[in-house]
């Protein structure tokens, strides 16, 4: 599935990853009291780790910003994750990442 999608293709996948980490770990890792992290430390990085892949995560070619959209319109989470062209421009496998 996320092989053949515009994440993959545009080399964003990374990105993706740093979001989803910071998410989880943000929301699992104060639960641990021996991580050190505090309830509001845990709430901040899962902030930003969702903020991050909301604005970092975009397209090369219009700059439309995937996840933003997919905020507004959520049949847009489907096509970044399954299609291999931008579902705002259409634009494909010449897109490349940062």
């Amino acid at each position: 599935m996320l092989k053949n999608s515009i994440i993959a293709i545009s080399g964003q996948t990374w990105k993706l990853a740093v979001a989803v980490l910071a998410l989880v770990a943000g929301s699992i890792v104060p639960a641990f009291p021996a991580s050190g992290l505090s309830w509001t430390g845990g709430t901040i990085l899962a902030c930003v780790g969702y903020a991050f892949g909301i604005l970092m995560i975009r397209c090369k070619q219009c700059g439309a910003r995937w996840f933003w959209d997919a905020l507004m319109r959520p049949e847009v989470y489907k096509a970044v994750f399954t299609e291999p062209d931008c579902p705002s421009c259409s634009s494909g496998s010449d897109s490349t990442g940062d």
